[in-house]
């Protein structure tokens, strides 16, 4: 049975703090061989690629977690669109299984902060860039990519995380509790994924518990 998790920092292991992610206790408990694509400051449309990389895995089920529209994709070279995820610059080896490749990115996604300070990135943020507008962008890539799940009937479990504000009633049954299984809430800035040990384990039984209503 293979587990597969998408999203930004929150869902990225730390290989610093082996087999303490939410994710990996998840696949520990439940048996399954987890593959954790989580990328430090992925914009949503990064973490659609990583769902788009994961169907082709064949998953038995998939956790994503959506991030926040403080993040943009910056391009350094051609976009290529046959190659998917492989365009997006991963400078991490946090990723497991590493399935990316440098020499074939041509994208950088991250958050504003982290990116590097050009005039062009300074004269978007500040001339161009509208939250609201970035949100409804953002949110229709999140639609879109579920949509796709449940139509090819692929079993998953998400968060809405970061992308707060649209209306995600449609996709109700799939999504953990916001209040209580949302790593957002809980950030102390320790680990790269943002929240403590402990209560990764807490997410953990959370999440697992939403795997379990749903029969998954």
């Amino acid at each position: 049975m293979k587990l597969i998790s998408c999203g930004c920092s929150f869902f990225t292991l730390d290989k610093r703090y082996p087999k303490t992610h939410f994710s990996e206790l998840i696949a520990q408990r439940g048996n399954y061989e987890l593959e954790n694509y989580g990328k430090l400051g992925a914009s949503n449309f990064t973490i659609a690629l990583q769902v788009e990389h994961a169907i082709k895995q064949n998953p038995d089920i998939l956790l994503i977690g959506f991030t926040s529209v403080d993040r943009i994709e910056i391009p350094v070279d051609q976009y290529r669109i046959p190659d998917g995820i492989l365009n997006i610059k991963y400078n991490t080896n946090n990723v497991f299984p590493p399935y990316y490749d440098e020499r074939l990115t041509t994208t950088v996604s991250n958050s504003f902060p982290n990116l590097e300070q050009t005039d062009a990135v300074k004269l978007y943020i500040s001339d161009l860039y509208d939250p609201e507008l970035k949100r409804q962008h953002d949110f229709f890539i999140a639609a879109g990519i579920l949509r796709k799940l449940d139509k090819l009937n692929i079993p998953y479990v998400f968060t809405r995380g970061g992308l707060t504000g649209p209306d995600w009633s449609e996709w109700a049954h799939n999504e953990v509790d916001y209040e209580t299984a949302c790593p957002w809430h809980w950030t102390d800035g320790a680990p790269v994924y943002h929240t403590s040990i402990i209560k990764q384990q807490e997410l953990a039984e959370l999440w697992l518990s939403k795997i379990k209503e749903l029969n998954l």
